[in-house]
């Protein structure tokens, strides 16, 4: 195989990254998760008596064990303050010794390729079965994303370029699809024994966090001259691999489901949320420059969907689950893990993002410690969709999300809410792409006018201001939801807002789109309104005045309005006012007339 590598890094950015953990910052080149989202997991701490046998005399004698993380340390007394030895647990083995070897009922071993083999056996079953399971869990390193990862990033963290090629893409998926392989080995959890059930789910979990090539179905490719420059491995889909961690991921989803307590626990909680963090905190895909747009749902699935799928389900049954100490996941599902959980709503695949709504519905109706920014969080998005790039796949999900918080709202509605709606939610109107979400949109502005008639005005104004120009679909869409919102509103809150309104339904009518003449003439098929609009009285010689001219100007027969049907609706709506009010509407038919006359005479003296 012939190919360059890739450069190292420059020596500003190799000396910055020393002495730095790898839970704190993300490698520079190999890295499968986010940077800083992997969570260190609690300390494992347990002490006890154990016997252990010496490595000259081979005798027994018992010592006080003291474990700390994956460090083991031995004392001849708990007194004591200098242990007698100690050593990390990292890559030993820990096993149970057969009886006829030293004739010791629970005896164990910790046995390490390359070091000491230790044997140690307890006095009591109890103390034996909790030995056995913490010691297993210590030997794991937490090599999140795989080993292979973990041994790239350590040497370009401590510059050791000299002599070696960085690995390509393709060379690291053979490796992760070579780690990958042991899961076909492991037993099955509910098979384990009860001491080895914790470290085998660590394991699988560590397994699971491993990264392996999905191609879209859309990917162009590669030529005969490139594909000559890769060995026959570069293209290869890990399909056997790939079954393989899904079957594991739904293995943890069953354990989740029908072992009790079995995710109780704060290691097991921060092992399952770093395994799912580098599975869903990823690079998402840039949209395709040759499909269409509006398209584009319809055209892209995610490629790696069948692993995605299982572990947004994973995700939910712990959200979800009541056996779950609620404080664990207040602790563990932290501020970052949440953004980054709305930052996937930008996802191009409708399926993660239904995903995603359930999700995120489900966290701020469990952990109402994190229900204030995760309402923060979306209006970040909404500023960012409004004021800079317009371009956003979730908006219509996050919509439907703040639908439901906003059905909870307490009356009166708080300060912080208000401005979630005068701040994020009004000024998503002036979008020019707001069909797909508008539905939503408007839903949310019946919401909070629902909850208190005093939003109708900042929403009607909104709305007004944002009123398109020249596009006939968006204008209509507003017609639409004006008269939601208004057929609910009381007397005296619809006359803060009438002027204005029918203003700018006026305008409606008179213009040249048939369709929004017709929908603005509309208006007065709604009989809820009507009984403000035409039988108050109040009400009705305030509005007619404002609409007579151009009810009248688009009834005409020959200089009216160029559609038929938008004339008749003109007639019908002038009709129920002469029948209800003759005498005003007299008076306002004089006033057009008069106007109608000064105008031929103006064009008269033109001529």
């Amino acid at each position: 195989m012939s190919s360059k590598s890739p450069p190292p890094p420059p020596n500003n950015q190799q000396n910055s990254n020393k002495n730095m953990n790898i839970h704190d910052m993300a490698p520079p080149f190999y890295s499968p998760y986010p940077h800083g989202l992997l969570k260190i997991p609690p300390i494992q701490e347990f002490s006890g008596y154990l016997y252990k046998q010496g490595e000259q005399r081979k005798n027994w004698k018992k010592r006080w064990m003291i474990l700390r993380g994956n460090q083991l340390s031995y004392y001849a007394s708990p007194e004591d303050t200098e242990p007698k030895g100690q050593f990390n647990l990292e890559f030993y083995d820990c096993n149970m010794v057969d009886y006829n070897k030293f004739k010791k009922k629970m005896c164990f071993e910790l046995a390490h390729p390359d070091k000491r083999t230790y044997y140690m056996f307890a006095e009591h079953v109890e103390e034996h079965t909790k030995w056995l399971s913490c010691l297993t869990n210590a030997t794991l390193a937490l090599h999140w994303g795989g080993t292979h990862l973990h041994e790239m990033n350590a040497e370009s963290k401590n510059n050791d370029y000299d002599g070696k090629k960085l690995l390509l893409p393709h060379e690291i998926s053979s490796q992760a699809a070579l780690e990958i392989d042991a899961l076909a080995h492991l037993p099955k959890l509910r098979d384990a024994p009860n001491y080895q059930t914790r470290a085998l789910l660590r394991k699988k979990m560590l397994l699971c966090s491993i990264h392996l090539p999905f191609r879209s179905s859309r990917a162009v490719q590669p030529s005969e001259a490139t594909m000559a420059q890769y060995d026959d491995n570069a293209m290869n889909d890990y399909n056997d691999q790939k079954e393989l961690k899904r079957q594991t991921l739904l293995e943890l989803v069953d354990f989740c489901d029908n072992i009790r307590n079995g995710f109780n626990d704060a290691s097991i909680i921060c092992d399952v949320l770093n395994m799912i963090a580098c599975n869903i905190f990823r690079a998402l895909p840039p949209m395709d420059a040759n499909v269409d747009e509006e398209d584009e749902e319809d055209h892209f699935m995610e490629p790696a969907w069948p692993h995605l799928s299982v572990v947004y389900e994973l995700l939910l049954r712990i959200v979800q689950s009541n056996e779950i100490d609620l404080a664990l996941k207040k602790k563990y599902i932290d501020t970052r893990f949440i953004v980054r959980i709305l930052e996937l709503f930008d996802s191009h695949d409708y399926r993660e993002r239904e995903a995603l709504k359930t999700i995120t519905h489900r966290i701020y109706g469990k952990l109402t410690n994190r229900r204030a920014l995760i309402r923060r969080s979306i209006s970040n998005v909404f500023f960012t969709f409004v004021y800079e790039t317009e371009s956003h796949n979730g908006i219509a999900e996050l919509l439907e999300i703040l639908g439901s918080i906003i059905n909870g709202f307490a009356v009166p509605v708080k300060n912080d809410h208000v401005k979630l709606l005068e701040r994020a939610l009004i000024p998503l109107h002036s979008s020019k792409g707001i069909r797909p979400f508008h539905p939503v949109l408007s839903y949310c502005m019946s919401q909070y006018v629902n909850k208190e008639q005093r939003f109708a005005v900042a929403v009607v104004e909104g709305i007004l201001k944002c009123w398109p120009q020249g596009n006939s679909e968006k204008e209509m869409l507003f017609l639409n939801e004006l008269e939601e919102i208004i057929e609910v509103l009381s007397p005296a809150t619809f006359a803060q807002i009438e002027a204005k309104l029918y203003k700018q339904i006026a305008r409606c009518i008179s213009g040249e789109h048939f369709q929004v003449a017709e929908r603005a003439l509309h208006m007065w098929g709604n009989e809820i309104l009507n009984q403000i609009t035409i039988d108050d009285e109040s009400h009705r010689r305030k509005i007619l005045p404002i609409v007579f001219n151009d009810l009248a100007r688009t009834s005409e027969d020959g200089s009216g309005h160029w559609q038929q049907s938008v004339r008749d609706g003109a007639v019908f709506v002038l009709q129920r006012y002469e029948q209800i009010d003759p005498s005003f509407y007299a008076e306002c038919n004089q006033r057009y007339e008069k106007i109608k006359d000064e105008l031929i005479k103006k064009s008269n003296a033109h001529k």
